[in-house]
């Protein structure tokens, strides 16, 4: 009877808890709502803010988001300017690296070559 009583209790404790949870989530579901709906709002009214024919009021959004627009169109060129850099400190790394493995190659090539003269050498010595 124990093991039973344990099972209902911790059976209870678990709907307890699922129904907590499912309150929780509907509550978070109508908060999601209201906030939706304040933003629809919200935009409905720089809509009309900017559809004004109050010219004061479409001159300053103008300017307003003339100036954001530089300040990110002068982001943007910095960023490219640094793109451009260390694509051309990328190209100058590979040319080093190429570099090196051609001095490898040639080195390893010349080392085969004078390991086969060796070897004609000694086989000639030897008969």
């Amino acid at each position: 009877m124990d093991k039973l009583d344990q099972k209902t209790e911790k059976s209870k404790v678990l709907l307890l808890k699922l129904n907590y949870a499912n309150w929780h989530l509907d509550d978070l579901e109508l908060e999601k709502t209201v906030l939706m709906s304040c933003v629809s709002e919200v935009n409905q009214y720089l809509q009309h803010i900017i559809e004004t024919c109050d010219s004061l009021i479409t001159v300053l959004v103008r300017q307003n988001l003339a100036n954001k627009l530089n300040l990110v169109s002068a982001m943007l060129n910095k960023i490219e300017e640094e793109e451009e850099e260390l694509f051309e400190g990328e190209k100058l790394v590979r040319k080093k690296q190429e570099k090196e493995l051609d001095d490898i190659m040639k080195l390893r090539k010349e080392l085969e070559a004078k390991e086969a003269k060796d070897r004609v050498s000694k086989v000639t010595l030897e008969t």
